[in-house]
């Protein structure tokens, strides 16, 4: 701590004396170019009185100190004697001057500002040597504090090494050990539900082996629920993937028309049993076969159109358009768009929808049966297929999400084929 003060000190003072010394300069090279300016417009019959007294003032404020300019004194013996030398040849300066405004010949006037602008440059010069001494006397100080501060900081550090490493190491366990216990809170409510709907189940199959129709009715909802439970449970394990970075795509060529027929084929009931009207629009869909990873791809899509069925109430409807756009000989941009006129999302919510388990609670809504995973692999997977994804939403009018992500053509070759074979069909898949 004394070393600190002590080098903290030292530091201020030198500081202000170098700043002092700096100024010194500055100002004994703005009266060599003042002069200057002064001398050129008296030859040019144009009288500076003004310019004259400031002169006067700043001469006299550096070889005492006392000013309105805060310059210091620069205790130099070399620069106080030619200073010394610039006053009195100022003096004769002014004298040649008021000769000129009288009529005088002006070729003294310039012979003498000649002479006075060296003695100016000596002065500027000797004032620059003795503030870089000082600045090398300076530095020698600082670093030889700076080196005993750094070495009684080396000391400190190596005592207290062990009590830091071992106060990082417990905070984070604490933190490694909150995450786990949230995660299994959550886990085991979300686990909970299907697995006791399922032994729920089980309970009345066991009582109604002599009903056909009530047997068959508990094994559909076991089945439901275990659907459910194996859902979760993959996306616990996507999600677990991203986290860690062990998610790897696996880029392949496929039909992505097909790919948008299987998605339609497999929401279209879903969509029926809520009343909801449900749409694959495809225009401007030209180019069939592409390199991606299909499995990914569509597991997004899916993600997203199934969170917009289960939030859009009776007779609404959700709509997927694609289109696509041709970046290079090489590469496509194809945009998805989901759009409901579902219960939409608070703007708090779409800040925080990427996160693992985000889930938004309303009110003046029913409860949605989720585990909050289904947007936050979508995200991260977008990501991960260096695409993008943007959400525009309305409490009570609905949403849209667009999703753009690059899919590349598998040869050149194929692109012939693709489009020799026939362009996907436009409108409603």
């Amino acid at each position: 701590m004394v070393t600190f003060v002590l080098l903290s000190f030292v530091s201020f003072i030198s500081l202000s004396s170098l700043q002092g010394n700096a100024r010194i300069i500055n100002y004994t090279g703005i009266v060599r170019g003042a002069t200057q300016r002064l001398v050129k417009q008296e030859l040019e019959y144009e009288p500076n009185d003004r310019l004259i007294v400031r002169l006067d003032g700043i001469l006299s404020e550096l070889q005492t100190g006392r000013g309105g300019n805060g310059l210091t004194l620069m205790e130099d013996d070399a620069y106080q004697s030619l200073l010394t030398r610039m006053q009195s040849d100022w003096r004769e300066l002014k004298a040649k001057i008021l000769a000129v405004r009288n009529g005088v010949d002006q070729r003294s006037l310039y012979q003498k500002s000649e002479e006075y602008f060296e003695l100016a440059d000596d002065t500027v010069s000797a004032a620059e040597v003795y503030a870089e001494n000082s600045v090398r006397h300076t530095r020698l100080w600082l670093v030889g504090l700076i080196v005993l501060f750094l070495g009684l900081v080396a000391l400190f550090l190596l005592y207290n090494k062990r009590q830091k490493r071992l106060s990082v190491q417990l905070e984070l366990a604490e933190n490694a050990s909150r995450e786990k216990s949230g995660f299994l809170s959550k886990m085991s409510h979300e686990i909970r539900t299907p697995m006791n709907g399922i032994m729920g189940m089980t309970a009345i199959a066991k009582l109604s082996l002599d009903d056909r129709d009530k047997l068959v009715d508990c094994l559909d909802k076991i089945d439901l629920s275990s659907r459910y439970l194996l859902s979760l449970i993959n996306d616990v394990l996507d999600m677990s993937r991203i986290e860690n970075g062990r998610m790897e795509l696996q880029y392949k060529e496929f039909d992505l028309t097909a790919m948008l027929d299987g998605i339609r084929a497999m929401l279209t009931l879903r969509a029926q049993e809520k009343h909801i009207g449900f749409e694959v629009r495809a225009d401007g869909l030209d180019i069939r076969r592409v390199m991606g990873d299909e499995l990914r791809l569509n597991q997004i899509l899916i993600n997203l159109l199934t969170n917009a069925i289960k939030f859009t109430p009776e007779n609404g409807r959700v709509v997927l358009e694609v289109s696509q756009t041709v970046t290079n000989n090489e590469e496509i941009q194809l945009e998805c768009q989901v759009l409901d006129t579902g219960v939409g999302m608070s703007e708090d919510f779409m800040q925080r929808m990427s996160e693992p388990f985000e889930q938004e609670i309303r009110t003046d809504t029913q409860s949605y049966i989720g585990t909050g995973l289904g947007l936050a692999i979508s995200y991260h997977l977008i990501k991960l297929m260096n695409g993008q994804m943007t959400v525009d939403s309305r409490l009570g009018e609905g949403t849209r999400f667009l999703v753009s992500l690059p899919l590349k053509y598998p040869t050149v070759q194929d692109r012939r084929e693709a489009d020799t074979d026939g362009k996907a069909p436009r409108g409603c898949l």
